[in-house]
């Protein structure tokens, strides 16, 4: 398969309604659909310096149909609510054909999300707003996930904004850190798998920030960020050595964790008028 190339095609169609009930409600509705086909050349799975060949080189055949429904509606609850909320829903259908050096176990596998969100802008004071909101999904892998928001945003002056927040976000497992077996089951040595029980990389994500118009032609935006992590993927050998002594399969596991910081400096200068 060496000099082969993948091929990619498909096609989708998308269809929006919106309705604006008052200057202060509107809904929307989208219903979308996805078709994708992918041929992708897999080379060899070789070890010993290419000396002994686990599986021969293929092609990895993938179809995929997504099928997604998404409502959002938009409305004032009194003077000091801004409130939006919407559902939605995600079903996939894939079926593989695997390659000898690459498959993905269940070869055909359905996946269904679901998902919910909720946020509400409240005017704690005419210069001063708190957002609240959480976004909430079941996935057929790990379940229900929930990923809560808060952001607190005050306007000192009508040219300067200071803001602050906090939020939680997850990553799904996708069908790699799930179904992956590398070389196929065929292989009478496998060296890497998904982790049946891998679960969501989850993130707690940290904000300070700053915005001015500084002159007329002039605006500028600060902002650190703290970012801690956890669950993130690792790769762990196999508990007992088989027959050879050999530590494989590899496995997909949730042992790593870290922290990223740091800050942005940004500025916007208008050079000629418009």
């Amino acid at each position: 398969v060496a000099g082969r190339r993948a091929n990619v095609s498909g096609g989708n169609v998308l269809g929006r309604w919106s309705h604006t009930f008052s200057e202060s409600s509107d809904m929307s509705l989208q219903m979308y659909y996805d078709r994708t086909h992918l041929t992708d050349p897999v080379p060899a799975s070789v070890v010993g310096g290419g000396a002994i060949t686990l599986a021969p080189a293929g092609f990895l055949v993938d179809d995929l149909d997504t099928f997604d429904i998404d409502f959002q509606h938009h409305f004032h609850l009194a003077d000091w609510n801004n409130i939006v909320w919407g559902l939605g829903y995600r079903f996939t259908h894939e079926a593989d054909a695997n390659a000898p050096a690459l498959a993905f176990l269940p070869p055909t596998l359905d996946h269904n999300l679901f998902s919910a969100f909720l946020q509400d802008e409240i005017t704690l004071r005419q210069n001063l707003f708190l957002t609240l909101g959480t976004k909430i999904e079941h996935n057929d892998y790990t379940g229900v996930e929930v990923e809560p928001s808060a952001r607190l945003q005050w306007n000192a002056t009508p040219k300067q904004m200071f803001w602050a927040a906090v939020s939680r976000a997850v990553r799904t497992p996708s069908r790699i850190d799930r179904d992956l077996s590398e070389p196929g089951p065929a292989a009478p040595l496998i060296l890497l798998e998904g982790g049946r029980h891998f679960e969501s990389e989850t993130v707690i994500a940290y904000e300070l920030g700053y915005r001015a118009q500084l002159t007329s032609k002039l605006e500028t935006s600060l902002s650190a960020f703290y970012n801690d992590y956890d669950h993130l993927r690792s790769t762990i050998t196999n508990s007992t050595l088989d027959a050879f002594n050999l530590p494989f399969p590899f496995f997909f596991k949730n042992d790593l964790e870290g922290q990223t910081y740091g800050f942005e400096l940004s500025a916007n200068y208008q050079l000629l008028d418009c």
